[in-house]
């Protein structure tokens, strides 16, 4: 067969040249492979096969398209349909940040600080430009962000659609199946998180942003190769805009303008070009990271680099498994592993020429991008469970790496041409892998519904003004400003309030709304309360559950409004709970009640648009809400929505609580309470000002015998906390269960003690009495004046007190500590000398959840002799004072503190010496 020899590129005028790879032109490529349809298959894009003219070759594949494209049909049905069923007007979580900080405190426009401020561990400017839109033209409600994420993703679809071109397919069916393949994985209900909840527009706009930058280099290089210049001007510039909007739109956007480079380069691009590449990205990134700070509570990636780096490595491949996450964690973090080893292969093939399709080298452009994301996001979160790899959000990027993978796999199962068993074996392998996604789609959305579900209960009582934090969890985490916040939403209109229903809490019904009869036939009329509770704290608050007949037929935000003596004390809604088992709908509310001796609570059902309610049968005498009005827990709690800041709780407290919550500050009677051998391994204070503390530890499995639960009493028998048992491991021997516990702990440097309590059976108490205590410790209450001294620090000790985030002082931030952004740092600091002569000298001392290698000994300034020694245990997790009594003996003493620990929560910090009281 003929070839074209060295110089027909010049004969035939057309000024295309061969690259320094290998790489062509695709026109010359595809009349190469035309005029030599028996090049080796093994040069993926290369082989012809000459069979396809007959029709012969492409009738299976045509079949197998025609059944993936069904698939990405219904995928991408249900997908888009599932999320606009889960979306929700109320904003959660980062959501409520964003809107706070930068829409309400930037009335008058958004500044350049407001727009490329940290987000977390993010600079999310696109992302906060959509937030302001959303604001602007939806009202906060999340409905054109919805619809910037299904439509970003659309076009992500579209974008690795035209790369899939750029592969050397011959049959058109081939092309479809690609398509068809990419759409079933980037509408994979897995990453249903992706799409409903506002704030991870940041993730579906930063991979689709990379993948169009890779595409439009790939154009360049297509455009060049044709002898159109300005078309492939145009794509270098667009694809430096696509690169900026991926740099600044999440953190691991900044991974893309190096694979840019190297895909420039491996298509031949000009020297200048490529140049150009790097010094864009270059101060692209480097202006990222000006005025960058690592969360505190984030782990350190180069720690994690070098010292857990393989556990990172598993992190990363249960990350890139969630094509299987229903299947667990082992599963996926096999399916992970094999796709890291095959993106290897790819790199290596298309590296060493072994591959030499444009389209390829931008496919593994793409699985290299999805690949460091789960690196980087490794490193950073690799101390957390295995089973969190799996989170909901971080699907896309998994499921976009096996969206680069699969053309390829495709394209070679068909460039394989006779059907040979490893052709056969192929497809099979791809089929299963997509159809496993596909089977597990149900459950995927049924575990976003819950989702929902929780913003609707927190809706209802964000909106009847009632504190379930339970309820409320789902919506924000406990914050100073969530009061503030909530009542800016409700004056503003925007979110959920938007909905005239909810106008009407403290006013009375008759005069708003048109009450209609009981025995009128108007569609869910006929209904009942059935039940009431009390939540506990100060707000007056009570649930109020019951049961209609059927859908009520109105517009209304909250279908049911409640009642007590004809004045609006709370919503409640039918989007909660699934239908009773007689077919008629559940519905949940909550209601602030105004008589708080007596309540007598009614329903009222609207219909129509609103502005007409029917009542439900009968009422119901609520129960008494009390009003202690005192520091207890459950006040704190209420103070969500009605009072000042409280402490940042995490959920896990809510269920360790649980049914002790309305107990709260009182004095439980413990007679005849026995010892049980155990301890506590972990005292860990939470963010806040207010003394929320985190318990573990381990108790003899001997209480293993009757269920029972985890209470913590205050040095006064007051209930200040609860907790819950794990099951019974084996940890040496005898047999040890291990236990976790919340507790609101004040000032006075006693930690709370643990009680295991069942039923029919007498306390237990924990031998370890708590962390313990020392005789040499008071509390923050008693320190007087500051004294000014001389601070020395050695190794990774810091004096810019990067702990401000740790309950800090009252007076002054730590003037030392040696976290400094890592538990693994050693040192030590010395303070002083001080005089000790007639009065007592109190040294702040605040040490790590494990108090291991970390030391404090004060010595004599003069002799260098010891003369007391801190037990830091008693120190972990909030701050203490370590009281230093006068002698005679010695006159001026010197306080060493060093830490000699380097795992987990191994650290400690000192505050500036005080004269005690």
């Amino acid at each position: 067969m003929m070839r074209r020899g060295p110089g027909s590129a010049q004969a035939n005028g057309a000024g295309r040249r061969r690259d320094r790879g290998g790489m062509v032109g695709l026109q010359d490529r595809r009349r190469d492979a035309q005029r030599a349809p028996a090049l080796s298959w093994r040069l993926l894009g290369e082989l012809e096969d000459d069979r396809d003219g007959q029709g012969q070759a492409t009738r299976p594949l045509r079949w197998l398209a025609a059944g993936l494209t069904a698939a990405a049909v219904f995928q991408l049905a249900l997908c888009v349909v599932s999320a606009l069923h889960l979306r929700h007007d109320l904003p959660r979580w980062d959501d409520v940040k964003i809107l706070w900080k930068d829409l309400l405190h930037a009335r008058d426009g958004l500044g350049w600080s407001d727009l490329f401020g940290q987000q977390n561990e993010h600079r999310i400017p696109f992302p906060r430009l959509f937030f302001r839109a959303d604001w602007a033209w939806a009202g906060a409600t999340g409905r054109l962000m919805l619809a910037a994420q299904l439509s970003l993703q659309v076009l992500h679809v579209v974008v690795l659609a035209l790369v899939c071109r750029h592969l050397r397919w011959r049959h058109r069916p081939a092309f479809v199946a690609m398509t068809a393949a990419v759409t079933l994985l980037l509408f994979s209900c897995h990453q249903l998180e992706n799409f409903v909840w506002r704030v991870q527009i940041s993730s579906v706009l930063v991979y689709m942003a990379a993948s169009a930058s890779f595409w439009l280099v790939l154009e360049c290089s297509a455009q060049r190769s044709a002898g159109r210049r300005v078309r492939a001007r145009v794509a270098g510039v667009a694809a430096l805009a696509a690169a900026f909007v991926a740099n600044y739109s999440r953190a691991d956007g900044n991974l893309v303008w190096p694979l840019m480079v190297l895909l420039a380069w491996r298509l031949s691009l000009p020297r200048w070009i490529v140049a150009v590449i790097a010094a864009v990205g270059a101060l692209s990134v480097g202006a990222y990271f000006v005025g960058y700070t690592t969360p505190p509570l984030h782990t350190s990636p180069l720690w994690t680099l070098v010292h857990d780096f393989p556990r990172a490595v598993a992190f990363a491949c249960v990350f890139l498994g969630a094509q299987v996450a229903d299947l667990g964690v082992t599963a996926a973090g096999v399916v992970g592993a094999v796709g890291v080893v095959i993106v290897a292969a790819s790199v290596a093939a298309v590296a060493l020429g072994r591959v030499r399709s444009p389209g390829a080298a931008a496919c593994v452009a793409v699985m290299l991008f999805a690949c460091g994301s789960a690196g980087v996001t490794a490193l950073g979160r690799s101390m957390d469970p295995l089973q969190a790899a799996l989170a909901h959000r971080y699907a896309t990027p998994a499921l976009l790496m096996w969206a680069g993978l699969v053309p390829i796999a495709i394209e070679l199962l068909v460039a394989a041409g006779r059907r040979t068993l490893w052709r056969t074996t192929g497809w099979v392998v791809v089929l299963a892998f997509l159809g496993v996604g596909l089977i597990q789609q149900g459950r995927a959305v049924e575990r976003h519904q819950r989702t929902m579900h929780g913003l609707e209960r927190a809706t209802m009582a964000v909106a009847s003004r009632v504190c379930d934090l339970a309820a409320l969890y789902t919506f924000c985490p406990p914050q100073p400003h969530l009061a503030e916040i909530v009542d800016s939403w409700r004056s503003h209109r925007v979110s959920v309030f938007r909905a005239p229903t909810f106008d009407l809490l403290g006013r009375v019904l008759a005069e708003h709304t048109t009450l209609g009869r009981a025995d009128t036939a108007s569609v869910g009329a006929r209904g009942a309360i059935t039940a009431a509770v009390a939540v506990a704290g100060p707000s007056g608050g009570v649930e109020v559950r019951g049961w209609i007949a059927t859908s009520p037929d109105t517009t209304a935000a909250a279908p049911v409004v409640l009642t007590d003596r004809g004045v609006v004390v709370g919503f409640a809604s039918c989007r909660i709970e699934p239908p009773r088992a007689d077919g008629t709908l559940a519905w949940v509310g909550y209601a602030r009640t105004v008589d708080r001796v007596a309540p007598l609570l009614e329903a009222h059902v609207f219909v129509g648009a609103g502005e007409q309610v029917l009542p439900l049968e009968g009422a119901v005498q609520a129960p008494s809400v009390s009003d202690p009005r005192d520091d207890s827990l459950a006040h704190a709690m209420a103070a969500a929505l009605v009072g000042p800041p409280l402490p940042s709780f995490e959920g896990e407290f809510l269920a360790a609580l649980g049914p002790w919550a309305a107990a709260v500050g009182q004095r439980l009677d413990v007679p005849g309470a026995s010892d049980v051998a155990g301890a506590v391994d972990v005292v860990e204070a939470r963010p806040g000002r207010s003394g929320a503390v985190r318990l573990q530890g381990w108790v003899d499995a001997e209480i293993a015998a009757v269920p029972r639960s985890l209470v913590l009493l205050d040095d006064q028998d007051r209930l200040v906390g609860g907790g819950r048992l794990a099951a019974a491991e084996p940890r040496n021997a005898p047999l040890r269960q291990s236990w976790t516990g919340w507790a609101v702990s004040g000032d006075s440097g006693v930690l709370p003690s643990p009680y295991f309590v069942a039923a029919g059976s007498a306390p237990l108490r924990l031998q370890a009495g708590g962390a313990g205590d020392s005789g040499a410790l008071v509390s923050l209450a008693d320190l007087d004046r500051r004294v000014e001294t001389r601070v020395t620090v050695t190794g990774a000790w810091t004096r810019d007190g990067e702990l401000t985030w740790f309950l800090p002082l009252p007076d002054a931030m730590p003037i030392a500590d040696s976290w400094a952004g890592s538990d693994r740092n050693l040192g030590s600091c010395t303070l002083g000398p001080f005089p000790l002569h007639d009065r007592a000298l109190g040294i702040p001392v605040l040490v790590g959840p494990d108090a291991k290698g970390q030391i404090v000994r004060a010595f004599d300034a003069v002799t260098g002799a010891e003369l007391e020694t801190l037990d830091t245990g008693a120190c972990r997790g909030r701050w203490r004072v370590w009281r230093l009594r006068p002698t005679g003996e010695h006159t001026a003493v010197l306080v060493e503190a060093e830490d000699r620990g380097s795992g987990w929560g191994q650290w400690q910090a000192l505050g500036p010496p005080h004269w005690l009281r």
